[in-house]
């Protein structure tokens, strides 16, 4: 059982060492993943200290002894010498690759779906934007249009209309007018008074 105490650490050691190197050079690569770095730094220090109380569990009943965190980092020095350069160039190998990828992925979506739709969306609001101008202007004439045969039409009766409109005046309208007017202005007169008084009656 010492044995595999030791045996474990050290590996134990080494792994920490190579998760640690992959992971920082995985969230190195893009400033999007550098914010998770607390988040994943908390959570490699949890997973460590589990995975060295496990191994200490399971090879000496969970005792710590002095030499524990010395064989921990005996492997990843071990890890160090050996291995370090492999992985970390192995991962900025696979960030490379997979940086590639979503490239031509991002690359292949915007040539067979974004920019078919920028093209029909820019040609659907330029022909809507000559249909507008076109009605806009067709109102416009059609508005002067029946202006012009109203005025054509109604010349005759234009005496008729106003002498009707002056009657209606004067029989309906500036009697209306005048007690809109009365009321209006009686009613902030009533206001007036109302809020002179109020002190005097509190």
């Amino acid at each position: 059982m010492q044995y595999q105490y030791v045996f474990y650490l050290l590996v134990i050691g080494g792994a920490m060492g190579t998760v640690y190197d992959v992971y920082n050079t995985v969230s190195g690569s893009s400033r999007w993943l550098r914010w998770l770095r607390p988040v994943l730094d908390l959570a490699f220090w949890c997973l460590s200290a589990v995975a060295v109380y496990y191994t200490t569990f399971i090879t000496d009943e969970g005792r710590f002894r002095l030499y524990t965190f010395a064989l921990l980092f005996i492997g990843y020095f071990i890890y160090r010498i050996l291995l370090h350069r492999i992985v970390v160039g192995s991962a900025f190998a696979v960030v490379r690759v997979v940086r590639g990828v979503l490239l031509a992925f991002g690359r292949l979506v915007d040539v067979l779906v974004l920019r078919p739709i920028r093209f029909v969306l820019s040609v659907v609001w330029s022909v809507a934007g000559q249909v507008y101008t076109l009605l806009h202007r067709l109102e416009d004439v059609t508005i002067w249009i029946l202006a012009f045969w109203a005025r054509i039409l109604l010349f005759p009766f234009r005496g008729l209309f106003r002498s009707l409109f002056q009657g209606w005046w004067r029989g309906w309208g500036e009697s209306f007018f005048n007690k809109f007017t009365g009321k209006w202005e009686g009613m902030w007169t009533y206001l007036s008074n109302w809020i002179k008084t109020w002190p005097q009656r509190e």
